[in-house]
């Protein structure tokens, strides 16, 4: 989703005579700041390797199944547990970028003619429907108690 953001991004250039551009800063470095967050570099220096590391553990929490390992149960528990950390790091990223798009355009990015405010709207609606705050929580209890996840579909 965050890639799609790009072109909206650069068509949502401001005037240069907006008020938030400030210190120097030109509407074109407004957008080479925006757009360096959201390009598809970044998203793969950010959150691939931890959705790859997601999949990699959910694999072999699938194949100790398929083998009755003994262990599978806590490769299952290490699966859901960077399942979760790739879920928040998702979920915070694409919001993130559906919002620099009203740094960019400012006041005028809202309008509806334009449709920008959907990549946000749709990032933050597949947020709400597993919340971060449920697996933060859960993630943290984890790491400081040693509390398991819970052992439910949402994980």
């Amino acid at each position: 989703m965050a890639s799609e953001e790009i072109p909206d991004t650069v068509k949502a250039e401001q005037p240069a005579t907006s008020t938030t551009l400030h210190r120097g800063l030109t509407a074109r470095g407004v957008i080479a700041l925006a757009v360096s967050d959201i390009t598809p570099m970044a998203s793969l220096l950010i959150i691939a390797p931890v959705v790859l590391a997601a999949a990699d553990a959910l694999d072999a929490a699938t194949d100790a199944f398929h083998a009755g390992d003994g262990g599978a149960v806590e490769a299952a528990h290490k699966a859901a547990l960077l399942s979760a950390k790739a879920k928040i790091v998702a979920d915070e990223f694409a919001i993130r970028s559906g919002s620099l798009l009203f740094d960019v355009g400012g006041a005028s990015a809202t309008k509806r003619a334009t449709n920008f405010d959907r990549h946000w709207r749709n990032a933050r609606t597949l947020a709400s429907h597993n919340p971060n705050t449920f697996k933060a929580r859960s993630i943290g209890q984890y790491e400081i108690s040693g509390t398991p996840l819970p052992a439910k579909g949402f994980f």
